[in-house]
């Protein structure tokens, strides 16, 4: 019996689908190792145009002090804080400085010492641009929110809380000498900068910081009751005898007048005051530049209440490690107000401090017939003027704002739908207690 040799036509013919499959696999296998190839040959290409980029630009780059490739850095790497770390005051000094560029003040823990500068160099301590940046109102307390934020193990801050206002002031001196007036941090720790005046002035600062320093640039907006903000502003004005030049003829010797138009009545919409409690106005300017998860709006009636919970949104947005804790926050019977009980006591002084700050602003307050002297109606006024801004931005960063109820309650009262009901009260952020 003779053996029938098959040829390969013939094995084509009696399995087609099995050789389909297999040269299907073969010509996967070719094109994955010609793709390959072409990216490893790429990737060298790239290489080599980037490091030719960079010596066309160096000259450039030496000018303005600061490189155009950080933006492209290490990304920080931010250590959980210890349990411990939040009830004990050893365990917090451990967390907060073991990995810091500084040593914590003798009795004092709000207060650094910088590092020796061979220490600096160990642990990768660099003066950075800031990660963050605080904008928002005048007098809406963005002080008090830093000197909460600098006890934070992974925040680092400017000593002083006098806001830099670079972007309108020093912009021409460059970013090198911005950057030297930052804090040292390790890449375990980020850098906030606050400036209330960038929320409104100069127009292009939201441009500038997008384009020069980072468009992952963090903002925290900071706005609180803009009625109270205008009384606020006001007495500070004239207790300093420091009328902005821009304000001019829109500044006279009375609230009202200064407030109101002269001829018709109505809201004054060209008066500074009023002007710096349009946050929805001002705020559009960042959001035309910077998405809305780079943006976190704080409001500081919110802060007064529930500053734990504040805070740790505040954590949350900055992609920092929880720390913040509702031990941490006493309640002071003097002002009304929460204040830091842990890893420092601040109460005591502060409360002595208040008591002593709120009777000045009222002396002050009364001598320049503020304190008895904005009547409801004037006030409600206000607030329906500024209802549909408040609205817009309620509604576009889709949360609650603090001082929405009693706007409502106090417009229905002088509108005659309620009996002066006695609910109808101020919220804790009085009109002199106000301040940056």
């Amino acid at each position: 019996m003779s053996l029938k040799r098959w040829s390969g036509f013939q094995f084509l013919r009696s399995h087609p689908l099995e050789c389909c499959i297999v040269m299907l696999c073969l010509s996967l296998w070719v094109v994955y190792l010609i793709e390959s190839l072409r990216s490893s040959f790429s990737g060298e290409v790239q290489v080599t145009r980037l490091n030719a980029a960079m010596n066309v630009n160096s000259t450039s780059e030496k000018r303005s002090g600061i490189s155009h490739f950080q933006i492209v850095k290490p990304k920080p790497t931010y250590q959980a804080v210890p349990y411990k770390a939040r009830s004990d005051v050893r365990a917090y000094i451990d967390t907060k400085f073991n990995d810091s560029c500084y040593r914590p003040f003798p009795r004092d823990l709000s207060r650094r010492i910088l590092l020796e500068k061979s220490e600096l160099e160990a642990r990768g301590c660099k003066q950075r641009l800031p990660q963050a940046i605080m904008i928002g109102g005048r007098k809406c307390r963005i002080g008090r929110i830093l000197q909460f934020l600098r006890f934070h193990p992974a925040i680092e801050m400017r000593t002083s809380l006098v806001p830099l206002d670079f972007f309108s002031g020093s912009y021409k001196s460059g970013l090198e000498l911005y950057r030297k007036q930052m804090p040292y941090t390790t890449l375990s720790q980020i850098t906030i900068e606050k400036t209330p005046e960038y929320f409104i002035v100069p127009n292009d600062v939201p441009k500038r910081v997008y384009d020069e320093i980072s468009p992952d640039t963090k903002i925290i907006v900071v706005v609180c009751d803009p009625v109270k903000r205008i009384i606020a502003d006001y007495i500070s004005l004239v207790k300093r005898n420091n009328v902005p030049k821009e304000m001019g003829d829109h500044f006279s010797e009375t609230f009202e007048e200064t407030i109101l138009s002269r001829h018709s009545g109505q809201v004054n919409h060209l008066n500074a005051l009023v002007d710096g409690s349009l946050y929805f106005k001002h705020l559009m300017r960042w959001v035309h530049l910077f998405t809305f998860d780079r943006i976190l709006l704080i409001d500081a009636g919110e802060l007064e209440k529930n500053p734990s919970k504040e805070l740790q949104r505040l954590e949350y947005f900055l992609g920092l490690p929880s720390y913040f804790d509702e031990s941490h926050f006493s309640f002071a019977d003097v002002n009304h107000k929460y204040c830091l009980k842990f890893p420092q006591d601040l109460c005591i002084d502060g409360n002595t401090k208040e008591k002593r700050k709120k009777i000045e602003l009222d002396k002050d307050a009364v001598a320049m017939g503020i304190r008895s002297g904005v009547p409801n109606v004037l006030k409600s006024q206000l607030y329906e003027y500024f209802e549909p801004y408040d609205k817009m931005l309620a509604d576009k960063f889709n949360q609650s704002l603090s001082w929405s109820e009693y706007a409502n309650k106090l417009q229905s009262q002088q509108q005659g739908l309620l009996q002066q009901p006695q609910d109808v009260e101020e919220d804790e952020m009085s009109e002199g207690e106000i301040e940056e």
